[in-house]
């Protein structure tokens, strides 16, 4: 695909230099460090606002697992609204500014501009979930001597697979349209078809939706389960960039 180094490098440039470098990764870290101690002094909380109701509830040690439900948590909400959120605007801006225009009429492939918009924002997304997933592991350990590291790092990789699917969708309404909040609304329509779709037997073992059921799983303590969801995944993500490239072939500038 011509063009594709030079296209990944100004967008890698791009991220550098505009708000996506201080939002996603000030957001992540401050989930990181939020986890562990929400987990380990909730039972304090608890227990004074129990006191003032009158009431008189033994409430349980915390463990090391609840700090890990505490992370699941913070990455399934508020994770992965900001990733569609922050890439929603990853085409469509350059499409609005009427620079998309000198760019592909550049010596560059339609196919390696698309590629390269992805690959920038899957890199970024990876590094600062490594970095986030760090500081996560290393406060909860400093908590919670006990921290299972392995079990955290899966639950970790699993949500960035899935998080990487969400983008790949946003990365299909970015390239139809010039509306972020359009393209943002197509990821998040498909994060709600996944939920759903995790209700539904089957579904989970074969679809990403079972992502989701592989977190819960890791997050209990649990083994993370078949890999089904995993390569369903890979595959979506195939898909939708494939179709995104397919998109902006056939589109007008």
């Amino acid at each position: 695909m011509t063009g594709y180094v030079a296209l990944l490098r100004k967008e890698l440039m791009e991220i550098i230099r505009t708000w996506k470098i201080w939002v996603l990764p000030g957001i992540l870290l401050g989930l990181a460090v939020i986890s562990p101690l929400t987990a380990r002094f909730q039972r304090e909380l608890m227990g004074s606002v129990l006191n003032e109701s009158g009431l008189a509830v033994a409430l349980p040690d915390p463990t090391w697992l609840d700090a890990l439900i505490q992370w699941n948590k913070s990455l399934s909400q508020i994770g992965l609204i900001v990733v569609i959120l922050m890439s929603g605007s990853m085409i469509s801006s350059e499409a609005r500014q009427g620079t998309q225009v000198l760019i592909l009429t550049k010596p560059v492939s339609r196919q390696a501009y698309v590629l390269a918009k992805y690959t920038a924002q899957m890199i970024f997304v990876g590094i600062v979930t490594i970095v986030a997933a760090t500081v996560e592991i290393a406060l909860a350990t400093a908590l919670f001597p006990e921290t299972q590291v392995g079990v955290a790092l899966q639950l970790t990789g699993v949500w960035l697979l899935l998080a990487l699917v969400l983008l790949a969708f946003t990365l299909v309404g970015s390239a139809g349209s010039d509306n972020a909040l359009v393209a943002a609304g197509i990821a998040l329509a498909a994060m709600l078809v996944l939920l759903l779709l995790g209700l539904w037997g089957p579904a989970p073992r074969y679809t990403p939706a079972g992502l989701y059921s592989m977190m819960s799983r890791l997050a209990a303590g649990a083994e993370a389960g078949p890999l089904g969801p995993v390569w369903a995944a890979v595959a979506v993500i195939a898909g939708c960039v494939t179709g995104a490239a397919a998109i902006m072939v056939h589109r007008e500038l």
